[in-house]
């Protein structure tokens, strides 16, 4: 009889992936694999596309299969949409919320937006949420806090000694009812909600939108060292409390944030660059010895010198990148994407970006049409990303789901720059 049941075994995995085409169609980043640790078990790995939280099954589990069945996890969010209700529950927490937050409790409101109405509440979480939560896995480090699924795969195992220290255990879920599912329309719902949550709570809670996952999961698409090896000692010149912020922010977030950040550390260095330019040989000409004795001469040198603050801001940027930035250093994150970056690209919203290479290109290529095609092709994401609202922009950048994995491949080259800038924009 054993070995009847290790023939039949290898028919399970076919059946289980059958029982559960609805949720693998829904969610089509996650997979049925064999659990390698328990003979008879199998495990769905990356649940919302999360590398980090996968999810342990039994073969004749018919519950959890029910559950899965009908829900969807949507990769940006840490949540559970119920197909079948067209709920969507935020996952927020099974421990105390403490007496600053108590009154989160039974807060329900009507949401209107876009002639939508929303009906928004904090309340008792769902047991599809304590079903996945009871059976959830940590694969790996996360990123995401593992969709906050500690507390409620505690609440799962009824532990006792929560109770001897007193400690209450109560799902909490923040629902939002009459969500028709959509990338886009979810996401913008979901930050109008944040500000005017925020407006009206100053320590609401905030709804997470996570990064694609192009943007954070895709560590083979980096280029770790862009200098081939760590040295093994740096010499750290202070650097501009400005650019800090600006960079530390562009260190995380959706593809489009990153970009903006990157391009406010160009933006605010090549204004400074070029004023401090300025000042530097307007002290060089009034240093000069005999400068009292040329006051009409020297009078012209300094009025033909801040003309230059005059210059546009096109010319500003790309004489800045020119001055300071290693083309190579930009072109091997173009390489690295070649295909991209070698053909024309159109987003949603009608803005049109002509290919910033040939395939054939060399680094030496790349070189020559350097500046200002690099810099202008920046300037205009950057105007296209800042007018992607606005009905009067003909050609625009919107900030949909697409529009994030268009503009992902810019996100290294800007980013190169605006390292090389913020080491070297003192030198020039």
């Amino acid at each position: 009889m054993n070995e009847h049941a290790t023939e039949m075994r290898p028919a399970v995995r076919p059946r289980l992936e059958e029982q559960l085409a609805p949720f693998f169609n829904a969610n089509p980043a996650s997979r049925l694999v064999p659990d390698g640790e328990n003979d008879g078990k199998y495990l769905i790995t990356a649940l919302w596309g999360d590398p980090s939280v996968d999810l342990k099954l039994d073969e004749d589990d018919t519950k959890i299969i029910d559950t899965l069945n009908y829900v969807a996890l949507p990769e940006r969010f840490t949540a559970i949409w119920h197909r079948d209700t067209n709920r969507l529950e935020i996952i927020f927490t099974a421990f105390p919320l403490g007496s600053a937050s108590n009154d989160l409790k039974g807060r329900a409101f009507d949401f209107e937006h876009n002639d939508v109405l929303y009906k928004c509440a904090f309340g008792k979480s769902s047991e599809r949420l304590l079903e996945i939560a009871g059976r959830f896995v940590q694969a790996q480090p996360s990123a995401t806090s593992y969709r906050n699924l500690q507390s409620f795969k505690m609440v799962t195992l009824k532990q006792p000694d929560l109770a001897s220290i007193g400690m209450h255990l109560d799902p909490i879920s923040f629902w939002i009812d009459g969500i028709v599912w959509s990338d886009d329309l979810v996401i913008d719902v979901v930050n109008h909600l944040n500000f005017y949550m925020a407006y009206y709570d100053k320590l609401s809670p905030v709804i997470m939108v996570h990064s694609p996952k192009a943007e954070s999961l895709n560590r083979e698409a980096v280029l770790r060292y862009p200098f081939k090896t760590y040295p093994s000692h740096i010499t750290a010149r202070p650097l501009d409390d400005n650019l800090l912020h600006f960079w530390t922010a562009s260190r995380s977030g959706d593809p489009i944030r990153r970009f903006l950040y990157n391009y406010q550390i160009l933006e605010y260095s090549s204004f400074y660059f070029i004023e401090e330019n300025i000042k530097r040989s307007v002290r060089k000409l009034l240093s000069a010895p005999h400068a009292a004795t040329r006051p009409d001469e020297l009078t012209e040198e300094i009025l033909e010198l801040t003309a230059a603050s005059k210059m546009g801001d096109p010319q500003k940027l790309s004489h800045l990148i020119q001055s300071v930035v290693d083309p190579s250093i930009v072109w091997a994150e173009i390489e690295r994407q070649i295909d991209y970056f070698s053909r024309p690209v159109v987003f949603d919203g009608g803005f049109s970006l002509k290919a910033a290479c040939a395939k054939n290109w060399t680094s030496s290529d790349f070189k020559i049409h350097f500046t200002p095609a690099f810099p202008d092709a920046l300037r205009a994401i950057r105007n296209a990303l800042s007018h992607g609202r606005e009905a009067r922009m003909s050609a625009v950048i919107t900030p949909t789901v697409g529009n994030f994995q268009l503009i992902q491949p810019w996100v290294a080259p800007i980013a190169a720059a605006a390292r090389e800038v913020m080491v070297y924009r003192h030198l020039a």
